[in-house]
């Protein structure tokens, strides 16, 4: 039993009463889990600390599943082991162990947490997860608690570094018992579990009108939005206070308070939210990626024996059609990368692809671990929904 357990009380009338009045959130349906038994709970990923804004409102203490890159740090490791009883996983990976883990927590009596996105939202929409999590659901063979985390993404969206000032719901959706997942095929599962999860910031935003407040709400946001709509050329968009612009063009948008996009110069072909440019940037992507530039790596490591080693510091990085191309500046005389120029990672070979910490992209290779790592300013996001679109390609 995890520390957590024993000492829940303590933690949720202390840290769990702070962390609500400093985000003011606001807990709505709580009290219809309060006798339910071992369960699962499936929530829309928008925060980083999506994971303790629902601990402050749950019952009873939940374990959530964290991506295995938080364990390597071993004070971190101690903790979330010890303390919060957390389980980790590879993201991105199918992991025999972590399935395990989980159903042995459950059949102890434990309610486990899980995010079927893997990884926060970038634009407040929810992204693509396959239909392995409702192949799980079934396999569990427990009651499923789904919770949608509304106005929680505008409060520190992924690309910033300050959180904003503003009110936001955790709200129990639905109640999903064993009989009624017994009764349904793993399709109609799955598509139970999207539209119950699938809250969109933009049309609660449409609804509710939630300032969401900061002198430097769109700083950063070129790591999200790596395309212009304007000159369609991608790497040109910067950011400074609340304003997003195009070096290469006229293009100068505002983003407000409720996440609007207000254009001020330029083409911005009818976009308005973040999540209609997402959109389109992925379409442009599938349609002009020979246009795509290089980008400036700082880090490339790989894994060897459950450490990282570094190998290059500086290097070019690029997306191309079938892989992702490494070159580095000079050849290496000696140690790993002995007489190597160019490092091509074929994206046929890549078996899992996320974003972590620092805007890093972690993906395994041939079974082997790849961290790289881009200067400031560029966006590692392209790489990932390019992997996404051939994923999808090559499910359907």
């Amino acid at each position: 039993m995890s520390i957590t357990t024993a000492f829940f009380p303590i933690i949720k009338y202390t840290y769990g009463t702070w962390i609500k009045t400093r985000y003011r959130l606001t807990g709505v349906g709580f009290e219809e889990i309060s006798k339910v038994g071992p369960h699962v709970v499936l929530a829309n990923h928008t925060h980083v600390l999506d994971p303790f804004f629902i601990s402050a409102y749950y019952p009873h203490n939940i374990r959530w599943v964290a991506g295995a890159y938080l364990f390597k740090n071993r004070a971190l490791k101690s903790l979330l082991v010890n303390l919060v009883g957390s389980i980790g996983k590879q993201q991105g990976r199918g992991d025999i162990h972590t399935i395990k883990t989980i159903h042995q927590a459950l059949k102890e009596g434990d309610t486990v947490g899980l995010f079927p996105e893997a990884t926060r939202t970038w634009d407040g929409e929810l992204r693509y997860f396959d239909e392995s999590i409702a192949k799980l659901i079934k396999l569990f063979k427990v009651p499923v608690v789904f919770i949608n985390m509304e106005g929680t993404f505008a409060l520190k969206p992924r690309w910033v570094f300050h959180t904003r000032k503003g009110k936001s719901t955790i709200r129990v959706k639905k109640i999903l018992s064993t009989q009624e997942i017994d009764s349904l095929p793993v399709q109609q599962l799955y598509d139970v579990i999207r539209s119950t999860l699938a809250f969109s910031h933009t049309q609660w935003q449409q609804k509710e009108k939630h300032p969401f407040t900061h002198p430097k709400k769109a700083e950063k946001l070129e790591q999200f939005l790596y395309a212009c709509p304007s000159c369609e050329r991608y790497s040109t968009l910067k950011s400074k206070h609340t304003r997003l612009y195009c070096s290469h063009c006229d293009l100068v948008m505002e983003l407000d308070p409720y996440e609007k996009l207000l254009l001020i110069t330029g083409d911005n072909k009818g976009i308005h939210s973040l999540s209609e440019w997402n959109t389109w940037q992925q379409e442009f992507l599938g349609n002009h990626l020979e246009q795509m530039p290089s980008d400036r790596g700082t880090l490339l490591q790989r894994g060897i024996d459950g450490k990282l080693l570094t190998l290059a510091t500086r290097m070019s990085v690029q997306l191309q059609p079938s892989e992702i191309l490494i070159t580095l500046p000079r050849i290496p005389k000696g140690g790993a990368l002995h007489n190597i120029e160019t490092i091509h990672f074929d994206y046929s070979s890549i078996r899992s692809f996320a974003i972590n910490a620092k805007g890093t992209m972690d993906f395994f290779h041939k079974d082997q671990l790849w961290r790289v790592r881009l200067a400031k300013g560029e966006s590692t996001l392209k790489y990932q929904q390019w992997y996404e679109k051939l994923l999808q390609r090559n499910t359907t």
